[in-house]
């Protein structure tokens, strides 16, 4: 697992710096330039990047055929989606999340089958401070 590994779509390109990635496969296992057989891919959404990660990249990632998970983690509210391929090799949203002050909301779980982790919104966010709502 890295958040500093490179991730190439095929051996020429393109290639991509997700926050989190995860590999099981053996041909990874000596890779020393880049990642090319992910199975779960994890981004943290910034106002900056969000419509690339969401659009562009998931577009290049779901070429990748290893690839079972892409999590996309919003910063500013208890928000995890998951991409998630089924076996007819589509992509289905499985999503968790709860306004910040529904701290007790935020004790729902993800499931992470790629990599066979359950894990609620509060692990996932814990010591995180969102900002404050805005008034009008």
């Amino acid at each position: 697992m890295s958040g500093d590994a490179k991730v190439a779509i095929s051996d020429d390109g393109p290639f991509f710096y997700p926050d989190v990635t995860v590999t099981c496969d053996e041909r990874d296992r000596a890779a020393r330039s880049y990642i090319r057989f992910p199975c779960l891919v994890v981004e943290v959404l910034l106002e900056s990047t969000e419509a690339r990660d969401r659009g562009h990249k998931f577009h290049h990632y779901r070429q990748i055929e290893t690839l079972q998970e892409y999590v996309l983690i919003n910063p500013d509210r208890f928000m995890v989606e998951c991409y998630r391929r089924n076996e007819r090799d589509n992509w289905e949203l499985v999503s968790a999340m709860s306004e910040p002050h529904e701290l007790s909301l935020a004790e729902e779980d993800l499931i992470l089958n790629s990599v066979s982790l359950e894990i609620s919104l509060a692990q996932i966010y814990e010591d995180v401070i969102f900002p404050k709502a805005e008034s009008n």
